[in-house]
């Protein structure tokens, strides 16, 4: 049922709700249908989800690309959890960097996390 869960919000519970423009009803079919590779399908191979009532080969690509911009701030935001920010402070960069938020951390990270917290973003 996770899969269900992350494949329907597409982010974490907390935080604002990142849709992946699924839903409940066709979240389930599709990993009912691709089990534990959905995230692979919705991935590298959207179209497959046209098999699925309800989603045209053009649905399919804007969940794929909704998707992707969904996994691709939820890899900045673990990284930078993984490198010693918490969670709001993680939330900060990414929204002030964007998708340059690992690169600009990494490049300035001489004295981190002590840089880094309070309300240094």
């Amino acid at each position: 049922m996770k899969a269900v869960e992350r494949c329907e919000r597409g982010s974490h519970s907390r935080g604002p709700r990142l849709e992946i423009n699924l839903g409940p009803i066709r979240a389930a079919e599709a990993v009912e249908r691709f089990g534990d590779r959905v995230f692979e399908v919705l991935h590298n191979s959207p179209e497959d989800l046209s098999v699925i009532k309800g989603i045209t080969p053009e649905r399919a690509l804007a969940i794929r690309e909704s998707f992707c911009a969904v996994a691709s701030i939820a890899n900045i935001d673990s990284w930078l959890r993984h490198v010693g920010l918490g969670k709001a402070d993680a939330r900060r960069v990414r929204e002030a960097y964007g998708d340059d938020a690992a690169r600009v951390v990494r490049e300035t990270r001489v004295g981190w996390p002590t840089r880094c917290t309070g309300s240094a973003f």
